[in-house]
């Protein structure tokens, strides 16, 4: 069936606003792969970056559909459920999975965490987030804006998860 090259352009528009919103480190060039029906990052497969990279320009995918049918009165449900977009953008000390891959490095190093986090919330009106995330947030202005639960698996401290137990 294929999509229209207009609407995949202006599509990518959007998912290269949202990087740059949150201060996506190199300001990269966005463009539709309409073999892979996915992004490019200055010409480059978005699955041809390491897994911090892929984790956060999905969830810019997602926000950018959000976004781009909002701006033009299309269909959508009107929230976004993230898997952990953050954890793979991990800091390098102490982390599992090994070493960081070099654009992952470059992240990591940038504010993006923080930027994320403000630019959901400044998109209230349009949609609501729900993030599952296994890392520290940020103590910034962002977080302040947001209803944080979080889950301790401690009976004694915080609240141990989603359901109680019996």
């Amino acid at each position: 069936m294929g999509a229209d090259g207009t609407a995949t352009h202006g599509f990518a528009q959007v998912v290269g606003r949202v990087l740059q919103a949150w201060r996506f480190p190199g300001q990269p060039q966005v463009s539709f792969d309409e073999q892979d029906y996915d992004i490019r990052l200055n010409g480059k497969r978005r699955g041809d970056n390491g897994k911090g990279v892929r984790a956060i320009t999905h969830a810019a995918f997602k926000v950018a559909l959000l976004i781009y049918c909002r701006e033009r009165g299309l269909p959508h449900p009107g929230f976004l459920v993230f898997d952990t977009p953050l954890l793979t953008y991990r800091d390098p000390q102490g982390t599992r999975g090994g070493a960081l891959a070099p654009d992952e490095a470059v992240l990591a190093q940038s504010p993006l965490k923080e930027h994320f986090l403000q630019h959901l919330s400044s998109l209230s009106e349009m949609g609501q987030f729900l993030i599952v995330e296994n890392i520290e947030l940020p103590l910034g202005t962002a977080r302040q804006a947001l209803q944080v639960q979080e889950f301790t698996g401690s009976a004694t401290v915080g609240r141990t998860g989603l359901f109680p137990l019996p």
